[in-house]
């Protein structure tokens, strides 16, 4: 992203040494799943990514739980049986979870994520930290979907800049 280019220029990197290269998206991922929104009378929400504490999914369970009584459900895509760490975190985040419309859904091949998405009204990602360039961003722009992201470093620069509104 732009944004960790100029963080190592921040660091003593000198500028010629860096160069921005945006990530791509592969069509063929998404060929033949156009869907209109809204996908029904529930919002459908989605996240896909890593179960890990600076991913924000701690954040994302409390206000779900806040929301139980609204017509939205949650749908979180991502290894729950990877290393002790993600274990215990997802374990966590199950206990804290007391909203039935959040359905924990696993992991998926990279190569459906086209599909996973036109299930999605929208693409959620409530990191705590930086990002550089989330693919899952990406992605989710592409198969046109809404994003809601956290607005810190590259995750707040693909949403900003008016070019990744188009299919990137």
């Amino acid at each position: 992203s732009r944004f960790l280019r100029q963080q190592y220029i921040l660091w003593g990197i000198p500028p010629e040494r860096v160069r921005f290269v945006q990530n791509g998206v592969d069509p063929v991922k998404f060929a033949g799943l156009e869907q209109p929104l809204p996908l029904g009378t529930t919002l459908r929400v989605a996240y896909l990514g890593s179960m890990l504490k600076h991913k924000g999914l701690d954040v994302l369970i409390e206000a779900f739980n806040r929301l139980a009584d609204l017509p939205l459900s949650l749908h979180l895509y991502g290894n729950t049986d990877g290393s002790p760490e993600v274990k215990d975190y997802v374990r966590s985040l199950r206990a804290r979870c007391n909203n039935p419309q959040v359905h924990f859904e696993g992991s998926f091949p990279n190569d459906q994520v086209g599909r996973v998405l036109a299930q999605a009204d929208l693409l959620v990602l409530p990191s705590i930290l930086y990002e550089n360039c989330p693919m899952t961003i990406l992605e989710a722009l592409y198969a046109r979907r809404p994003v809601i992201t956290s607005n810190v470093g590259g995750m707040a620069e693909l949403i900003g800049r008016a070019s990744c509104r188009e299919r990137v």
